[in-house]
């Protein structure tokens, strides 16, 4: 694939054609934990389910310029996990490696930056659900270093939370003092420019945001914890995705997509109409306007933070 990458010099416009590089896919082995590797925080691999859409890309950053995204995966509605991106983040500081060698030292860095941003959201309100999915959860408004605080006690005392509870799609780094902790992605450049929102998720292990669908492009940063992905990437008329009829709700499926009732949803798609992927600290996944994904954090470290660009 080629792409042209222009840079405006005094009143001359200087141009020069990149040829991007070769796609590459995890390995269907790599990161999979077994008895003889278990914790070693290797990335796991996208799965790939029989004949259904090919593993999602990963490129480290420094081989994929934005004109070189733009052209393959932001034109092309292709998913994409860039790595490498992140790694200068004032919030990523608290990681010794990256990826963290193990789940225990993944959660002391968590711990850590939990701290750091309680410290600066003392005065900061913002909202969270009580639930296991947003469709159905109860939205309570809360200090922000409450909740942090509640939930670095619960990264030590398992099950100190009677409930999921869930900071999801707030605007915590733009309304509290910690706008430094991470940087807007250079890659929101390819598109037209605009941005739309910044986003903090920040919550235990399991929580979900159930399959939907956002207008705008999006990208996922991990800093911690691990968040497991399923995307429909290849739409197909045979198939229905049973959106609510509820307008609010219109973007979001009735579906469980981990245990779907086919009796209920008969034409729902099968596992293998889905591409999955797991994002580790330091990892970058965009995910194209109007793709359908399900994303739930994972166990890897008690805590899971991520941060969410939309834009276009």
């Amino acid at each position: 694939v080629m792409a042209l990458e222009c840079v405006k010099k005094g009143n001359a416009l200087l141009c020069r054609v990149l040829r991007c590089p070769k796609r590459r896919q995890r390995s269907e082995c790599q990161g999979q934990e077994s008895s003889s590797n278990a914790g070693r925080g290797v990335h796991q691999s996208a799965v790939h389910h029989g004949d259904g859409p090919g593993p999602v890309d990963v490129l480290d950053t420094a081989e994929l310029s934005v004109a070189c995204f733009n052209a393959r995966y932001l034109t092309k509605n292709v998913p994409v996990v860039i790595q490498g991106h992140m790694n200068s983040w004032q919030g990523m500081k608290f990681h010794k490696s990256l990826p963290p060698t193990c789940a225990v030292e993944a959660g002391t860095a968590c711990l850590a930056f939990l701290k750091a941003l309680s410290e600066r959201t003392t005065n900061t309100m913002t909202h969270v659900e009580l639930g296991t999915a947003y469709t159905e959860a109860e939205r309570v408004l809360v200090n922000a270093a409450d909740y942090l605080d509640v939930l670095s006690r619960q990264s030590t005392q398992p099950g100190s939370l009677s409930s999921t509870v869930y900071l999801a799609q707030q605007p915590l780094f733009d309304q509290s003092q910690s706008s430094d902790l991470i940087r807007i992605p250079d890659y929101v450049n390819a598109g037209r420019g605009d941005m739309y929102s910044t986003n903090a998720w920040i919550g235990p292990s399991n929580t979900v945001s159930p399959l939907h669908r956002d207008p705008t492009h999006n990208l996922l940063a991990q800093l911690y914890g691990a968040k497991r992905v399923q995307l429909y990437a290849n739409p197909s008329s045979k198939f229905d995705l049973y959106p609510h009829s509820d307008p609010s709700k219109a973007n979001t499926s009735r579906v469980d997509t981990e245990q779907p009732d086919r009796r209920l949803f008969p034409d729902f798609p099968p596992r293998s109409a889905f591409v999955e992927t797991v994002i580790y600290p330091g990892d970058i996944l965009f995910i194209p306007r109007r793709m359908w994904h399900h994303v739930r954090a994972i166990s890897y470290g008690p805590i899971s933070v991520s941060a969410n660009f939309f834009f276009d």
